[in-house]
């Protein structure tokens, strides 16, 4: 059973979560009339023991389609918390997943950079499934990237990892998933130009970074430092519209130096998520 796999006791799915699914589980059994075993009841049983109990973490199973391979994220279930939103799974996070996921060959063997990773939901689906070479992930929060940083090396191999050096004191993590590389790094937008990026990314992604208008400046002089990178490298926006003035304003900071052209969604859900908002896509290339 689900509730008894090793990895699930290692890292444990949300209480109210786990509850909720076992009840709704059993109640399917008994309007079907099948037998309900025991050993549902006891687990339950168990769990509305322990609801009350301070969960010190909680974590998010999520298979990746058609593959054995499971990402497993330490997230927090609220809104804001320490002072960010980025240690949350958001809607635009699973879209631009799924995006990689169905556009895997424009990945392969690339180094891809993605800013704002938050949680790392996004990253991992890229290093698991699209067979990158590379993954930068980074964010400019001490918080998410902590949490960043115990994510990965949840999901790769303990004996691979490698902590950044004086040298490089941005470089947090750097380490193996499956085949593709990973790195955490420390990439504030209000300074990205003094950040040292060891291998130039070849696609840049980010998912849900345009809603707050007092960071659209950070974040152009980051895009455009970029782009100027990498002959020919491009960025992919995953945006909630949740409002069209907000996105704009990204675009006007961005001026005639970046070419933006909307970009093909992806065609199927790969994830299980609430879908509250359209999420539009962009792809912006420096201006010939």
């Amino acid at each position: 059973m689900t509730f008894e796999l090793e990895t699930v006791h290692k890292y444990p799915v949300k209480m109210s979560l786990q509850k909720w699914f076992l009840k709704f589980l059993m109640d399917k059994l008994e309007a079907c009339s099948c037998d309900i075993s025991e050993k549902f009841f006891y687990l339950y049983c168990d769990l509305l023991q322990r609801e009350k109990e301070f969960q010190e973490a909680q974590y998010h199973h999520f298979p990746l389609p058609s593959s054995n391979k499971c990402i497993i994220i330490k997230g927090d279930g609220n809104f804001l918390s320490g002072g960010t939103t980025g240690l949350s799974l958001w809607q635009a996070g699973f879209a631009l997943a799924e995006w990689c996921l169905e556009n895997r060959e424009r990945l392969v063997g690339k180094t891809v950079l993605e800013l704002g990773s938050g949680c790392g939901f996004t990253g991992m689906a890229i290093a698991a499934g699209c067979s990158a070479k590379q993954v930068i992930m980074t964010d400019g929060h001490k918080k998410v990237l902590q949490q960043l940083v115990e994510t990965v090396n949840i999901n790769c191999s303990e004996e691979k990892i490698e902590v950044g050096t004086g040298e490089n004191q941005d470089l947090l993590l750097k380490t193996c998933v499956e085949e593709t590389a990973v790195s955490v790094l420390n990439l504030p937008w209000e300074n990205s130009s003094d950040v040292i990026i060891e291998e130039p990314p070849e696609l840049i992604i980010a998912a849900d970074v345009v809603y707050d208008p007092s960071a659209f400046k950070d974040l152009s002089n980051t895009l455009l430092n970029l782009l100027a990178r990498t002959k020919g490298v491009e960025v992919i926006l995953a945006c909630t519209l949740r409002n069209e003035d907000t996105l704009n304003g990204l675009f006007a900071t961005l001026g005639d130096q970046v070419s933006v052209n909307e970009e093909q969604p992806p065609g199927k859900d790969f994830f299980v998520y609430e879908h509250q908002f359209p999420v539009l896509f962009y792809r912006l290339t420096l201006s010939s």
